[in-house]
């Protein structure tokens, strides 16, 4: 069966983008997270109100997140602590501030921690009452990191 010239044009113009976009389909996805920093931190908000973390240590994050979310930071290995910030509103906020954890990392090995976020002594990580100055100033300190 042969095709019109008009037909044939047009085959042949999508041919090369059609090529490309299936090769470009079979090469691996690149994972989002940067190299240099493969250590992860997972944070599973199960406090039953909206949380947000910051990550206090030779990388600084904040984490927001919504009742029962889950979000995954990565960092530069070294001493962390986090401090939590529990609530919807200013007069019902309270706040929270973990022990010093080590994220380690060599040639070939690197850390993976857990976090499950819950208002109540007894989730995942050791951790006290501060205050909500401690909490909002944490972030711009250039102490890291202290002992609660």
């Amino acid at each position: 069966m042969n095709l019109p010239s008009s037909q044939c044009r047009f085959i042949n113009k999508l041919y090369w983008p059609l090529l490309l976009m299936g090769v470009l389909a079979m090469v691996p996805v690149v994972a989002w997270a940067d190299s240099t920093k493969p250590n992860s931190i997972t944070f599973e908000n199960q406090s039953g109100r909206n949380a947000v973390v910051r990550i206090i240590g030779p990388t600084k994050s904040i984490a927001k997140m919504q009742r029962d979310e889950t979000r995954i930071v990565h960092v530069s290995a070294g001493d962390y602590y986090i401090l939590v910030r529990y609530g919807d509103s200013k007069k019902e906020f309270n706040y929270t501030k973990s022990a010093v954890f080590p994220v380690t990392q060599s040639e070939n090995k690197f850390s993976v921690i857990r976090f499950i976020l819950h208002r109540r002594s007894g989730g995942t990580f050791n951790s006290q009452p501060v205050s909500g100055n401690e909490f909002e100033t944490s972030i711009h300190s250039k102490s890291y990191p202290s002992s609660p």
